[in-house]
């Protein structure tokens, strides 16, 4: 193997392997049948070593036509998002991780290596047996299965059960008709991402801290559906079709898979925001279908419905948005035809995320505002001889409710800490009395700066037993509507209304007075988060708070800037960045006050070249507020292209103090001291940013070219063991372990053993044909003194490299093999 940074590798300096690229489970454990795993392989996407001895920078991606986020991958804690100082707390990870940061941590240097491969060897036995004794069924009688299907952008009028005559959705009509429909099930926000937190926690937005897609994640405080089903015995799997919804965001949380596989475009420059509902029916029920006695919890994210309306080829109906609801009826069908069949006991609770307003009130989609088209959505619940078929319940319900309504059906102690009640007495035929079910809409007053909309629906009971369901929505411009007699919203009775006001906003003020979850919220993925956006490569940030105040504008206004942010955003999509600015010229110029806003505008403007305008659009931002790091990131890119190396690294070093979790920022910064030749300063970013980023293999690779770089042999061999303890299947950072194990030019820096295991385990499973992977298995039998073996490994990779064309690495394996036959091991030099 060449030295990193110092002799060639391949032609793109790669590792290349189809198998370790994808974790699955154990071979012959639950969820890893031959048939589901077949299709998880992906190939890993490969970066220049070379590239990054030189510039420090991250491995750029590089597209695919299947871009799998989770890899169909057991969620295990390690794999979460989570706060760096979790690192710290060695009783907070499962028993194989506390054994290899205890070696690596308390061992002296030979012993603590010797450990880790003990680890490494024992990982599929430890994993056994977590499996045994966490995931045992209960005792006694099977417990039904769960399935739960959310549909998204699904309004709750426009199924044929709710009387639309043009629907064309006999799954759902069926299953209403064997089960319970609600009338007015309503989501919390009109927004997938904090909506689905509500789903599958209990909890309100402002409870579990998700206002809006895309800018935060859940915290590791709140207990999700999938965990309390795993400390039931029930093997979990989750199916997402949203960006949105990706791991990283938090709601993989206690899945055994989590699969969130999305698509490429047909150009390969862009992600899609989803999966087409038969890719994702086809994924659910080959998990389904796997050889496992347990009972199941699966979770299905049908997001079909969503804007642009472009139903598939084939499905037919009057209307595009009736032809998608269409569609993804037809692919619940198939799971319910298969729960039928396999499952016949099975709950199943089908619920949508949020509406669509098509057009009602001004609004074309959904999120800036809570009508009822944008907020009422489908709620049906089966579950054969415990409810009874064909329930339709009027009651105004949330979505919070479906937990605590799941426990009760299934037996369970009532669920403490959710906001929600159990419908399960409604279900029964029971008379409950009536909660308040709260709403809310931050999206144009984190966006734009607009007033926020919170909000409360009430049914109450007149003296005379007359019910009226009354609708409070608090703003800068107060709104109160009856639904009974003015289901469109039409008249505002606020004013006139006053004492029907009072009550309501107290009713709302009962309901914001819970205390806030107070593990609070964690950061996704920033990568995702950059997607989101679709514009620039500079993050969004931290989910801005709303400013107090009541003199903000009502986010009506705001809707014509929303539909030409979505219009940037499509062009940022299709990798249009020309057709990114006059949309998005427009959003800014309607904003002028939106930090947020002003710093996506700056950013393209950067992208193409235009730093001096970006220089102006920054300066007023910051003078609005200069405590936002994402407009400090983007004026240090300023300053870099406009050749200020020194004002670039100030922002930088503000943003950072700012908010020391922004990796890029911290990226950016430790490349500027490089650059500087501030070493030192270097090394302790790229320190941080592995702190920050433990489960990602970039942030291992380039803290260990640094250390590599300034000889520091002793940290890097610790450093890159615990890379691995992070990021065991990444095939190119196990081999960089292996190769300085095997190579370092100090003995404390060194470990046959494990170089050795690494190097073999890798070797395997490039089926022998990579041939920086053979010249890391060579040096590794050298160290142990198998000089014969040595030199014939090396031959095998110069074999490989010939085949390859790999000219430059011939060499340099040729002198090491000449080492190894002469009875020496190959030694980096100090």
């Amino acid at each position: 193997m060449a030295v990193l940074g110092d002799e060639a590798r391949d032609a793109r300096g790669t590792v290349k392997s189809k198998r370790m690229a994808t974790r699955r489970p154990r071979a012959g454990s639950p969820g890893s049948p031959s048939a589901y795993a077949a299709g998880s392989s992906v190939l890993r996407l490969p970066w220049s070593h070379s590239a990054l001895g030189r510039a420090g920078l991250p491995p750029p991606r590089e597209e695919s036509v299947s871009v799998r986020r989770a890899h169909l991958t057991p969620a295990r804690p390690q794999d979460r998002p989570r706060p760096a100082t979790c690192r710290d707390a060695v009783d907070c990870r499962p028993l194989e991780l506390r054994l290899r940061w205890r070696a690596m941590q308390t061992a002296k240097p030979k012993t603590a290596a010797a450990l880790l491969l003990l680890a490494v060897l024992l990982s599929p036995l430890l994993a056994a047996a977590a499996q045994d004794t966490e995931a045992r069924p209960p005792e006694g009688d099977t417990p039904p299965s769960v399935l739960l299907v959310t549909l998204g952008t699904t309004r709750a009028d426009r199924l044929g059960c709710s009387g639309h005559d043009a629907a064309k959705t006999p799954a759902l009509d069926g299953l209403a008709a064997g089960g319970a429909r609600f009338e007015r099930a309503y989501a919390h926000v009109p927004q997938t991402l904090p909506a689905h937190a509500s789903i599958l926690t209990g909890l309100l937005p402002f409870e579990h801290g998700i206002h809006i897609d895309g800018r935060a994640a859940l915290g590791e405080g709140p207990s999700t559906l999938a965990e309390r089903f795993g400390r039931r015995g029930y093997r979990t799997a989750g199916f997402a079709s949203a960006l949105v919804l990706e791991e990283s965001f938090g709601l993989a949380r206690g899945f055994e898979i989590f699969d969130d596989t999305l698509e490429s475009s047909p150009d390969r420059k862009s992600v899609m925001l989803e999966r087409k509902a038969d890719a994702a029916a086809s994924a659910a029920l080959a998990w389904l279908e796997t050889d496992d006695t347990r009972p199941f919890f699966c979770w299905v994210h049908f997001r079909d419905a969503n804007a642009p309306h472009r139903p598939p080829r084939g499905v037919k109906a009057e209307d595009p948005y009736d032809a998608e609801l269409a569609f993804v009826d037809s692919q619940l069908a198939r799971l319910l035809a298969w729960a039928a069949e396999a499952a016949p006991e099975a709950l199943v609770v089908v619920v949508g995320d949020h509406g669509e307003s098509l057009g009602e009130h001004g609004e074309q989609n959904h999120g800036m505002l809570t009508n009822e088209a944008a907020l009422r959505v489908p709620l049906l619940v089966s579950f054969p001889g415990r409810v009874e078929a064909g329930r339709t319940i009027t009651q105004p319900v949330g979505q919070v409710d479906i937990v605590p309504t799941v426990a009760a059906l299934l037996g369970w102690p009532a669920v403490e800490g959710a906001s929600g009640r159990s419908l399960a007495g409604l279900l029964a035929g029971e008379q409950q009395p009536g909660e308040a079910v709260a709403f809310e809409s931050e999206l144009g007053a984190r966006q734009f700066g607009l007033s926020p909309l919170h909000g409360v629906l009430l049914e109450v009971e007149e003296k005379d037993g007359a019910v009226e369901l009354w609708k409070l929505v608090h703003s800068s411009e107060p709104e109160l509507y009856r639904l009974d007699t003015d289901p469109g919203e039409e008249h505002n009775l606020f004013e006139t209304e006053a004492r029907r006001a009072a009550s309501m906003t107290a009713a709302l003020e009962r309901v914001r007075a819970r205390p806030l979850h107070p593990a609070g919220t964690g950061e996704p993925d920033m990568d995702v988060t950059t997607n989101l956006a679709g514009i620039v490569e500079t993050v969004p940030g931290p989910d801005p708070r709303p400013r107090p105040g009541g003199d903000a504008a009502h986010p009506r206004t705001g809707l014509g800037a929303m539909e030409d942010f979505e219009l940037a955003r499509r062009q940022a999509h299709i990798g249009n960045a020309v057709g990114v600015v006059e949309p998005l010229g427009r959003v800014a110029a309607a904003f002028p006050r939106s930090v947020w806003i002003q710093t996506l505008y700056a950013s393209v403007k950067i992208r193409l070249r235009g730093a001096e305008e970006s220089l102006a659009i920054l300066g007023q931002a910051l003078e609005i507020d200069d405590n936002f790091d994402p407009a400090h990131h983007a004026m240090a890119r300023t300053m870099v292209a406009l050749r200020d190396p020194e004002m670039a690294m100030a922002h930088l070093q503000i943003a950072v103090e700012l908010r020391p979790t922004n990796f890029r920022a911290r990226l950016m910064l430790a490349q500027s001291f490089l650059q500087q030749r501030a070493f030192a300063e270097a090394l302790e970013e790229y320190r941080q940013i592995t702190l920050l980023r433990p489960d990602d293999p970039h942030s291992w690779w380039n803290y260990g070219r640094q250390l590599q770089n300034q000889k520091q042999w002793e940290t890097l061999s610790a450093a890159l063991q615990e890379g691995i303890v992070h990021c065991r299947d990444d095939l190119n950072l196990t081999n960089y372990c292996s190769w300085i194990l095997a190579t370092s030019p100090l003995a404390e820096g060194r470990n046959g053993e494990l170089a050795f295991e690494l190097a073999r385990r890798n070797a395997t499973a490039t089926e022998r044909g990579d041939p920086n992977v053979l010249d890391s298995l060579a040096a590794a039998q050298a160290e142990m003194g198998l000089f014969e073996e040595a030199a014939a490994t090396a031959e095998e990779a110069l074999k490989a490299a010939r085949l390859r064309r790999m000219r430059s690495i011939e060499t340099a394996i040729t002198g090491r093999k000449r080492r190894y036959e002469s009875g020496q091991p190959y030694r980096l030099p100090r």
